[in-house]
């Protein structure tokens, strides 16, 4: 009775395919997660050469070598 039931355990076909669906789903999700973090770093990068590039462009109101008497 119960090696019958081992046997037709391990015959079945659904366990290995529902593995294998397993496995590609966290592949799948990997490159997302991968995908992201490069797109991400990216980003991030340009953002702050943006903002390095509007800071020097950027012009103070007056020179602040001339002080002003308030």
């Amino acid at each position: 009775m119960v090696i019958t039931k081992i046997w037709t355990f391990l015959a079945d076909e659904d366990g290995p395919t529902a593995v294998e669906y397993a496995v590609l789903v966290m592949l799948v999700f990997l490159v997302v997660i991968g995908t992201i973090q490069t797109l991400g770093t990216s980003l991030n990068a340009s953002f702050a050469n943006s903002s390095t590039i509007q800071r020097r462009v950027r012009k103070p109101d007056r020179p602040s070598n001339i002080e002003v008497d308030p």
